[in-house]
């Protein structure tokens, strides 16, 4: 059976599905950076059948190190490496690229990186100029290196399929696929009361980590300008930017926040939920347009979100412009009836794994 090596900097439960539907039809190896990060995320690896390993590790700034990971990678053998080209874990791609060349194996990248205004934002802070702008530069050189000496790549997104053609990789190396949210991990509706509390009211909810670049602070501004009782405000989810948002929504009382959600609680309140927002500055996809599909709730986001792809054009708006989000917070867009199964999730991977086969 065909061997396959994928690197992941972090333990993602979303992609757990997708790495055990591919270990049906090959022999999967996951090796990962380290377990998570800031977020409340859980994995569970009871019920998946490929092969893992969790690397010793330690962090220096935005840099993750697995101390011995060249030696252990080129004790192993894999008929195809996919490289996820994460600039925290640069040692170890070049270490990848650096066996498979040496075990004559194919290298593909697997990448959503994406442009976007907020990517390519510097601070003003002259203190922060120097080594942003160096750690920017570092991470173009570091992709130039790897993408020239990469076979394939698959691209997360189509957002994600122009950042690589912009930086020299040609089109027809390119397989594109979405980004997926897998059903299992999403439990249905059970606390129908919640629904009830809203009922004659237009809720309109925003779930997420509370950070500047979700854009949080447009929504509420977007709100706060239409002069209706009948509008709720709901945003859950926790993050350093918390603090900050609750001050600019404290002088409106139809805006709750309700903190960090549970799986079951998330769908509860996306069964209530009359429209989801993600107002996002940056997003390389943003699976939470995902589930609000999956709950059949209409969603609406911005430019910069991997995932308006899944949209009609109607239901996107320009990042930061609060007057485009009032409008739309005022309009009944209808629900998507677009379904993403997990397939549509492995279908570039596949691609590039059979042509190496």
């Amino acid at each position: 059976m065909t061997r396959i090596f994928f690197n992941q900097n972090i333990i993602s439960p979303y992609r757990l599905p997708l790495f055990e539907e591919l270990n049906e039809e090959y022999d999967v190896e996951v090796w990962f950076h380290r377990k998570g990060e800031e977020r409340e995320w859980e994995a569970e690896f009871d019920d998946y059948g490929f092969d893992y390993k969790i690397l010793d590790n330690f962090q220096l700034g935005p840099l993750t190190f697995n101390p011995g990971f060249f030696w252990k990678l080129l004790n192993e053998n894999f008929d195809v490496y996919f490289i996820n080209e994460n600039p925290s874990t640069f040692l170890q791609s070049f270490a990848i690229l650096t066996v498979a060349k040496l075990k004559q194996r194919p290298v593909v990248i697997w990448s959503e990186t994406i442009d976007t205004e907020k990517s390519r934002e510097i601070p003003d802070s002259v203190l922060k100029k120097i080594p942003v702008k160096a750690w920017r530069s570092f991470k173009e050189s570091y992709r130039k290196i790897l993408f020239k000496f990469s076979d394939r790549f698959v691209a997360f997104s189509e957002m994600a399929e122009e950042f690589l053609v912009r930086r020299g990789v040609a089109e027809e190396k390119i397989e594109t696929q979405i980004q997926v949210m897998p059903e299992k991990l999403l439990p249905e509706p059970e606390n129908h009361d919640l629904k009830e509390n809203y009922s004659g009211q237009k809720m309109i909810l925003s779930l997420g980590y509370l950070e500047e670049r979700k854009g949080v602070q447009d929504l509420i501004e977007a709100f706060r300008r239409i002069d209706d009782e009948d509008y709720t405000l709901v945003i859950a989810g926790t993050g350093p930017y918390e603090k900050q948002l609750k001050k600019k929504a404290s002088e409106d009382d139809r805006i709750e926040f309700v903190g960090y959600l549970s799986e079951q609680e998330k769908a509860n309140y996306f069964d209530a939920a009359d429209l989801f927002v993600l107002p996002t500055h940056h997003d390389p996809w943003g699976l939470v347009i995902n589930e609000a599909l999956h709950y059949s709730t209409p969603a609406i986001t911005t430019e910069a979100a991997g995932a308006k792809e899944l949209l009609d054009k109607e239901k996107i708006f320009r990042e930061g412009d609060a007057s485009e989000l009032q409008n739309l917070l005022k309009k009944n867009p209808e629900t998507s009836e677009k379904y993403i199964s997990l397939d549509k999730g492995t279908s570039a991977l596949e691609k590039a794994i059979e042509e190496f086969r």
